[in-house]
């Protein structure tokens, strides 16, 4: 390494930025799996304030869907369909 080059380079990757974006992308996935279990809460909550079908099954349909966010940070599963 030459006295220009940063100490914390090595082949073309600044290591300290390297830490930093893993330290914030370890940061949105716990903030991603907290907002999964508080709003698959309130879905429940919700859910038992309807009596319509309809209404069930389209809170049983979001439910799913927002359980799935914390499964796949989970599991890693990054082959799990994504479904509206």
């Amino acid at each position: 390494m030459t006295n220009e080059e940063p100490e914390t380079e090595s082949d073309g990757v600044n290591l300290d930025e390297v830490v930093q974006q893993s330290h914030e992308f370890h940061s949105m996935l716990d903030n991603m799996k907290r907002w999964s279990g508080d709003v698959a809460t309130q879905i429940l909550i919700n859910r038992g304030d309807t009596d319509e079908e309809s209404e069930i099954e389209r809170h049983d349909q979001a439910l799913e869907l927002v359980r799935s966010v914390a499964q796949r940070i989970e599991q890693g599963d990054n082959q799990r369909a994504r479904r509206p």
